[in-house]
């Protein structure tokens, strides 16, 4: 089996999922185009407002960036109305973050959105299969997170809150996205190589020959002023060229540079070596219900963008 059809059948099964289905479903609720990591970051603020710690500099270390990167994008949130920081009255060294008009509406939506899909999991599952779910997503999360303390294993006498289970989730993508992170880190990158710019890169490298903005804008769901923005940055930054078609003059086709195509192959093989890491940490059955949520997260999205456009 080729690297292509190897890694297109992971991705269909699993991140296409989160990065498609899920997230997709999720903007097209929001005028800010949310980041699964300012997803996490609305969350963080609510948690750690309750405990009075919802400082910046914890609130960084939350989500898994440096102070100046996040210092950089609360600028952007703040324009857009998603937070608002203010001096700590008791301590004006601290800088306390807030969630500003537009950010309480988007996270009323993702609490509706998350509650919705718990609540389409139990119709799908028995109360003993949905608690072998939690407890194997917990499992995989204490196994590979290095967040404290360990999530306590859940019972029939002792099942997880919804925040407890959202918390295992979150965990387990953070852990993906160190391991991301790692991964460019390696190429020593001038450019932000973002999850949008690597993510319209795979495509390319899967559909070479038919690489056309509009064919892209399809097949990733993105808007074709968000792709073609895209397009023209890998441009820009040596990633990809843009050439006239030789039988149509009018279509644009899109070829990866060798480069590209390298960082392309590497990160599919790394990501098979991490979706093999995780599958190996749980039993086969385990293993199974994973694949079965992630389906049933699929078709919950689908639904959800369904009832939106009505």
């Amino acid at each position: 089996m080729s690297l292509k059809d190897r890694y297109l059948k992971i991705y269909e099964s699993f991140y296409e999922v989160v990065e498609q289905d899920y997230l997709l479903s999720l903007r097209s609720q929001f005028e800010y185009p949310l980041t699964l990591k300012d997803i996490n970051l609305l969350f963080a603020i609510q948690k750690e407002k309750k405990a009075s710690m919802n400082y910046s500099s914890l609130l960084a270390k939350k989500i898994g960036t440096t102070h100046s990167t996040f210092s950089n994008h609360l600028k952007i949130l703040e324009r857009a109305q998603i937070i608002k920081r203010y001096r700590d009255p008791s301590n004006y060294k601290h800088m306390l973050i807030d969630l500003d008009v537009n950010g309480v509406a988007c996270y009323d939506v993702l609490i509706q959105f998350y509650k919705g899909l718990f609540d389409f999991f139990k119709k799908q599952f028995s109360n003993l299969k949905l608690l072998e779910l939690i407890k194997t997503i917990i499992d995989i999360s204490n196994t590979f997170s290095e967040a404290e303390p360990k999530l306590r294993k859940p019972s029939l006498m002792n099942i997880p809150s919804f925040d407890e289970i959202y918390e295992a989730f979150n965990r387990i993508y953070f852990y993906n996205f160190n391991q991301e992170n790692d991964f460019l880190s390696r190429y020593e990158l001038d450019i932000d190589l973002t999850d949008l710019k690597l993510l319209t890169l795979t495509y390319l490298f899967e559909e070479e020959g038919l690489n056309q903005p509009s064919t892209l804008s399809e097949k990733t769901s993105m808007q074709f002023s968000t792709i073609s923005s895209i397009i023209h940055q890998l441009d820009k930054d040596g990633f990809v060229k843009r050439t006239i078609g030789d039988e149509d003059k009018r279509k644009l086709n899109i070829v990866l540079e060798p480069h590209a195509k390298k960082i392309v192959e590497d990160y599919m093989n790394f990501r098979i070596r991490l979706h093999e890491s995780i599958k190996s940490s749980v039993t086969p059955k385990q293993f199974g219900l994973i694949e079965k949520g992630y389906q049933y997260i699929k078709s919950y999205t689908h639904e959800y963008k369904n009832k939106a456009r009505q």
